[in-house]
């Protein structure tokens, strides 16, 4: 009787229904996992593969709409948790990064994701899926470090400073270096010449926008709304800049996630040489509790639906050896930071399991690479097993390590 109902029914109530049912489930799995000590970002994640394998996909049979419910929401999701990560990259603060920082993030990156292209290319993948594979395991969850760290007290200490500085490229890079994949894939169905002068007149394009968007479109809406706009109408003209920027930057073949970013990046940069420190800390507070309270719960729900379990199971292997691989090489790489910044390799062995969870931003770039055809479906769901179970095991080991007599005492005195 109910399953007519709702057949019945208009897409509101199957709207109203679908999102009761997994914010529902979400706030309860978050209070779980927060009190067996688990990064909370997981709590999504598991309800999606609860559904996909336990459940069964069909079980949502009853709502007739829900595939269109669900990617419109994870893909608007998707563009807002974008556009946050763009609003909290200070471009000056990556200029001035402490070499110890530069270094260890080198390090920390360039190992595994060595490591990363190599083993993909022996598995038989191309030379772009394997650079793909290479990235996602060579940059780091910033969310679930940052977790990690505030659990352990050590956020404004020199290690917690450390690890947060050596992460912090690592999203910016990933997101642009899979809009380099779709345009280099996309040439291979063109003709050479033609293509890449279009391309050329795109980028030509899109960097004429980004100007007029950080020097003109920005600070005129910012006048409109005055100096102490409230929160309501921060947002509103915040979301006035990020469509525009994403809708040109989807028009003109870049791609939406590009032009979210840029659109963060841009708001952050006008607002620091403004010194607007009012609007930039409401800005963020207001995106921030819009995107981690609602929309990141749908698409991390979404991304473990879009797991085909089966064919995890069937190369469990390739998840097998792209998780070792990432986390001896994060874990190697973070020491060999230390010792050239003439640190502890003891302090750097912490480091590296500090760094070594991948359970977030990634996420999202695995999803627009695989909609962008950059990956295929054994490389998404080998790299969703990389990141669940680096995501789960390295604030555990952490947590130990950072507890036991070996580090206790070193970590009191930073």
């Amino acid at each position: 009787m109910l399953n007519n109902f709702i057949r019945l029914s208009s897409f509101e109530v199957q709207l109203i229904l679908l999102l009761t049912i997994f914010i529902t489930l979400t706030f309860f799995s978050r209070k779980l996992l927060k009190k067996i000590s688990l990064p909370t970002v997981l709590g999504p994640l598991f309800i999606g593969l609860i559904i996909n394998y336990l459940i069964s996909y069909d079980t949502f049979s009853f709502i007739p709409d829900f595939d269109i419910i669900l990617s419109s929401f994870s893909n608007l999701g998707i563009i807002l948790l974008l556009f946050l990560l763009g609003l909290k990259i200070n471009l000056t603060f990556v200029k001035d990064m402490t070499k110890n920082s530069s270094i260890m993030a080198l390090n920390a990156g360039i190992i595994p994701f060595t490591l990363g292209f190599f083993a993909t290319s022996t598995f038989g993948y191309n030379i772009y899926q394997s650079l793909f594979v290479g990235i996602c395991l060579s940059i780091t969850a910033e969310e679930v470090s940052l977790s990690i760290l505030k659990e352990a007290n050590l956020v404004k200490k020199k290690i917690g400073k450390l690890i947060l500085e050596a992460g912090i490229i690592g999203d910016i890079f990933e997101i642009y270096i899979i809009a380099i994949l779709a345009i280099i894939m996309k040439s291979q169905n063109h003709n050479t010449e033609v293509f890449w002068f279009s391309i050329a007149a795109e980028f030509v394009g899109f960097t004429v926008l980004i100007i007029l968007i950080r020097y003109y479109v920005i600070p005129i809406i910012f006048n409109m709304m005055g100096d102490h706009p409230k929160k309501h109408e921060l947002l509103l003209g915040n979301l006035v800049i990020l469509f525009l920027t994403t809708l040109s930057s989807e028009l003109l073949n870049f791609g939406y996630f590009i032009g979210a970013l840029a659109s963060g990046i841009l708001i952050k940069d006008m607002l620091i040489e403004n010194e607007e420190l009012y609007n930039e800390k409401h800005i963020v507070s207001v995106i921030e509790t819009i995107s981690f309270g609602f929309f990141e719960p749908i698409v991390f729900i979404w991304i473990g639906i879009s797991i085909n379990i089966s064919a995890v199971f069937s190369n469990i292997w390739f998840g097998v050896v792209l998780t070792i691989i990432a986390t001896v090489g994060k874990i190697f790489g973070s020491m060999m930071g230390n010792y050239f910044c003439k640190q502890s390799i003891k302090e750097g062995f912490l480091i590296g399991w500090a760094l070594n969870a991948r359970g977030s931003t990634e996420l999202f770039a695995i999803i627009i690479a695989k909609n962008q055809n950059i990956i295929p479906v054994e490389i998404f769901n080998a790299i969703i097993f990389m990141a669940l179970v680096t995501t789960v095991i390295s604030p555990i080991i952490f947590k130990i390590l950072v507890n036991s007599k070996m580090y206790s005492k070193m970590l009191n005195k930073n």
